[in-house]
């Protein structure tokens, strides 16, 4: 893994993943990096607000080129459709989910 795609990785956890259980901010000094390999790396962190210990899992995958039809979005090689419809059911459950069982999701 690039050392760049690690820190890009580290720094979207602090910009974009809240705490499950609190919804607080992470702190760079707050994540501790538990493995790592070519494509994968996992972190666990501990909120420094309410103090819930997080596992965290990250993949680097190639980028596919995405094109806008419709209101859709589809790949070009595999023809896959979301729909604004299907982004706002899978927010509001990602929402609801506190992080206890990730079977609930399914």
């Amino acid at each position: 893994m690039k050392f760049n795609h690690f820190q890009d990785i580290v720094h979207r956890i602090c910009d974009d993943i809240p705490c499950p259980r609190c919804r607080g901010d992470f702190d760079e000094l707050d994540i501790e990096v538990q493995g790592a390999s070519e494509k994968n790396i996992e972190f666990f962190a501990e909120c420094p607000h309410c103090g819930a210990e997080v596992c965290i899992s990250a993949h680097i995958q190639t980028r596919v080129p995405i094109k806008q039809n419709g209101g859709f979005l589809q790949r070009k090689h595999k023809g896959i459709r979301i729909s604004p419809d299907n982004i706002q059911r899978i927010t509001n459950t990602l929402q609801n989910f506190r992080g206890k069982d990730v079977r609930e999701l399914f």
